[in-house]
């Protein structure tokens, strides 16, 4: 079966539905503002920041609000997918007269997290007993049975590049990185193999400076 999506980027933590959530809203910075509940502040800050990319003037018509709240469902489903919820729903979207402009309010069901169901993690080439690169272990970030989350899948990646940079493997690179999702299944699986190439050795350092502009001193 193909996976419905196949992650490559995204970002930040997840978060369980609390029962009695509390409200969240943007902060006013423009005439009109989103407000979410249902979920909890990183996930309702995330979906704000995905909603800010919408626009709303304060004489908007009916037609006009009825067109932002067809856009609102797909960006809330963006906005929760870092956190590992692939079925997040917009269950209720009011627009409503406020401070002369407007308030859109929006109650998010989150539904059930993705769990990683399976981890193929390599290190492969020349590099791949280096003492440091075996400390960077896949469980440290992203482990079976816990909810996926890019966020921390983008931190190992992260920290193999550190490693590779630091101990001069310039031509280290991800031969695989990919992330199966299967919604319908609530599973995800990742595949990472990681190449560090041939590592890179300096050569012998030769200064040249012509005489007249040499310092005794700096030679001591």
């Amino acid at each position: 079966m193909k996976p419905i999506f196949n992650l490559l980027q995204f970002c930040l933590i997840s978060l369980l539905v609390a029962l009695m959530p509390p409200v969240y809203a943007a902060e006013d910075k423009s005439n009109y503002q989103f407000v979410i509940s249902g979920v909890e502040k990183p996930l309702a800050d995330n979906i704000i920041l995905f909603l800010n990319n919408l626009t709303l003037s304060c004489d908007a018509s009916d037609g006009m609000r009825d067109a932002l709240k067809k856009q609102i469902p797909e960006q809330v489903q963006l906005a929760l997918q870092p956190f590992g919820y692939y079925q997040a729903q917009a269950e209720q979207i009011d627009i409503k007269p406020a401070n002369g402009c407007w308030q859109v309010e929006v109650i998010v069901a989150a539904g059930e997290p993705v769990i990683i169901r399976s981890v193929a993690y390599e290190i492969a080439g020349p590099g791949n007993n280096h003492p440091q690169i075996k400390d960077i272990k896949a469980d440290n970030w992203i482990k079976v049975a816990d909810v996926f989350n890019d966020s921390d899948y983008q931190q190992l990646k992260q920290q193999l590049r550190q490693w590779a940079n630091t101990y001069g493997f310039l031509d280290a690179d991800f031969r695989v990185q990919q992330v199966d999702v299967y919604p319908d299944q609530k599973a995800a699986d990742i595949q990472l193999t990681f190449d560090t190439g041939s590592r890179y050795q300096l050569d012998d350092v030769v200064l040249e400076q012509q005489p007249a502009f040499m310092n005794p001193l700096f030679l001591r």
